[in-house]
């Protein structure tokens, strides 16, 4: 039939030009080669994405609490960077994403005693499982 299937795969999204060559190497000329294609990237996919400090959020590597820092009252966000299985950035589409700020139970750095406390009180308020 004079028809040929060509497949390719890409796992790099971006812009690309197809162009079509003969086994002697001559280009094909026909009208709208080269083609310019799209590909765009595949879905999200969980292992590849990050969350970063978007707003309000100071990186702290200096201490044994490493971590982010934010204040209390004062609205932090963080942003997530969607990527594909092969690293591509998802910079747009839907995609269902959900997450959670759970408090972590860690022995806070000490107070400085305070003028009101009796000698005996310590230094920071206990945690236990019921709060």
């Amino acid at each position: 039939s004079g028809r040929h299937l060509l497949p390719y795969r890409a796992t790099v999204a971006g812009v690309y030009r197809l162009q079509v060559f003969t086994e002697s190497g001559t280009p094909v000329t026909e009208s709208g080669l080269p083609l310019p294609i799209r590909i765009e990237p595949a879905e999200a996919h969980a292992a590849s994405c990050a969350v970063v400090p978007a707003e309000a959020l100071l990186v702290d590597a200096n201490s044994e609490h490493a971590g982010w820092r934010a204040t209390v009252g004062v609205r932090a966000t963080v942003m997530l960077q969607t990527r594909d299985r092969f690293g591509n950035r998802l910079l747009q589409g839907v995609a269902r994403i959900s997450g959670q700020l759970r408090p972590l139970r860690y022995k806070p750095p000490p107070r400085p005693p305070s003028i009101d406390a009796p000698p005996d009180a310590p230094p920071y308020a206990p945690l236990d499982a019921t709060s």
